[in-house]
């Protein structure tokens, strides 16, 4: 699995400093009104990058698991509420954002991160 996860990890990288060379005001207007989710699916990877640079002791193989599970449960939401949140709309004055800190945060953009969350079980339950 190791080898997915950092591919994954890779492409997030690039595709969030492609966008910022390709469409710079995209940018500019997008990561400001989703700050907080693109924290946290950011911290969702912490656990995953430790588990796999780290290597777990045979005694914690438990905790690991735990960690490496709600660290990709974090990012799958993180990543589902800010899609939730661009289809839903951000608030944009001219050239720049002018919605509030907490605009991302509806029940829309949570019911999709959940959704998204659902999604990601099945593809995994079925790939095996």
């Amino acid at each position: 699995m190791a080898p997915v996860w950092d591919g994954n990890e890779t492409w997030l990288v690039l595709g969030g400093g492609g966008m910022m060379a390709a469409f710079p005001l995209a940018y500019a207007v997008l990561m400001p009104a989703l700050y907080t989710p693109m924290i946290a699916m950011l911290l969702g990877c912490i656990p995953c990058v430790a588990l796999n640079s780290a290597g777990a002791p045979r005694a914690n193989v438990t905790a690991w698991d735990i960690a490496f599970a709600g660290g990709s449960l974090l990012a799958t939401l993180a990543q589902g509420i800010a899609l939730g949140a661009i289809l839903q709309g951000i608030h944009v004055d001219g050239r720049h954002y002018a919605g509030g800190w907490w605009d991302w945060l509806t029940p829309f953009s949570i019911l999709t991160g959940v959704a998204l969350a659902i999604g990601y079980a099945l593809l995994g339950a079925t790939c095996w």
